[in-house]
């Protein structure tokens, strides 16, 4: 059983991949997009508890896809 589902959001593969790691380590159900657009998309169909999101990504930035 997981502790929290954790959307990672970042246009950086290396960065993205670090971030989840650990949270998988820690426990966490952790899915990764690598855009504003795949990211809507999967928090509409799973509903993460959280999302943790770059600040600039390359199709909108990460606080307009936070709102």
């Amino acid at each position: 059983m997981s502790l929290a589902s954790i959307l990672v959001v970042d246009s950086d593969a290396a960065t993205r991949d670090l971030i989840a790691q650990e949270l998988r380590e820690l426990g966490h159900d952790v899915s990764e997009s690598n855009d504003a657009g795949s990211a809507l998309r999967a928090a509409r169909k799973a509903c993460p508890d959280l999302m943790i999101c770059d600040f600039t990504l390359p199709d909108l930035a990460g606080i307009e896809l936070l709102s």
